[in-house]
């Protein structure tokens, strides 16, 4: 059981107006339950920065809502959010579609993507607007469909089947990292400590923290596929406020699918540079999640790694 209170708050309502009306329903909750109360926040649950200033922090298991758009929103709205999250605010995306913000009108998957994979590497539990039939372009089952059950993906909107494919990916992505976790067969691909420098910046470089595992590789029509997980921990006194990770294969490799990443590929060499919601990194800050998968004559290997800060 989760409670909900003060959805999508608007028409200039502040977070002090919200955390007054919290105030007084939360205790009569906590009569009956002590499960977790998601709290809206101001402009249709979008001002979570506005909370992270002045939280509910006599309750606890307390947490505040956020929603998005893909079509609409981006990178201006994952700034608030990341804002609440440095703040250590616990935060429930609630709601979230890939249409506009009207719930209907063009789909954005490209944005979703980058939406879910900043959730996947910050940790943040999300629900999808709509599990409906409804005649627009946020539900999920096509509006012609009026069966209540026994589902197919023949069945659902593009926005459904998106949102299919992505949850079957990433529970396909926890299952690879818990394999790769738990087997002593996983293996760190180099381990390489050599320090280089920028010669177009004051820019310092270093490998130590840089992991690049191999996951798994498999066969697709004759060709070798190996996925690869990069992770990297912050070890400088300081905040930087980019990075660019080179990876250097012992053979020519093609790049088939990245998350949490860019990446351009010139010879052997795989450059992976930052997306909006990883770029910076504070002191001690992990990168988390990234992953590749590259294809290649044979199971591919890194021979070099090298990751400048900037």
């Amino acid at each position: 059981m989760i409670f909900e209170i003060c959805n999508e708050p608007n028409g200039n309502t502040t977070w002090a107006q919200i955390k007054q009306y919290a105030t007084a329903v939360i205790p009569a909750i906590r009569k009956y339950s002590n499960a977790v109360i998601i709290v809206g926040t101001p402009t249709w649950s979008q001002d979570v920065d506005a909370a992270a200033k002045s939280p509910l922090s006599q309750f606890k298991n307390v947490m505040y809502a956020f929603h998005f758009y893909a079509a609409t929103h981006g990178a201006t709205l994952r700034a608030k959010l990341q804002t609440a999250l440095d703040a250590k605010l616990p935060v429930f995306v609630s709601e979230f579609g890939v249409s506009e913000a009207s719930g209907t009108g063009k789909i954005d998957l490209n944005s979703g993507d980058q939406w879910l994979n900043y959730f996947d590497q910050h940790h943040l539990s999300y629900t999808m607007w709509s599990f409906s039939n409804k005649d627009e372009s946020s539900a999920m089952i096509k509006s012609t469909v009026t069966k209540t059950s026994g589902f197919t993906s023949a069945d659902l909107t593009p926005a459904g089947n998106w949102y299919l494919k992505r949850l079957a990916k990433d529970a396909s992505d926890t299952s690879s990292q818990n394999a790769a976790t738990d087997s002593s067969k996983s293996q760190n691909v180099t381990d390489s400590q050599e320090t280089t420098k920028s010669s177009t910046s004051n820019t310092s470089a270093t490998n130590q923290g840089l992991t690049v595992t191999q996951v798994k590789s498999w066969q697709t029509n004759d060709a070798t596929q190996t996925q690869l997980g990069v992770a990297y921990n912050n070890t400088a006194k300081k905040t930087a406020s980019g990075w660019q990770i080179k990876l250097v294969f012992k053979q020519t490799v093609t790049v088939k699918d990245h998350w949490n990443c860019n990446f351009s590929v010139k010879n052997k060499t795989v450059t992976l540079t930052p997306v909006d919601y990883n770029q910076k990194l504070t002191a001690d800050q992990s990168l988390k999640d990234i992953g590749l998968i590259v294809q290649a004559d044979q199971v591919a290997q890194v021979s070099t790694q090298t990751i400048s800060l900037k």
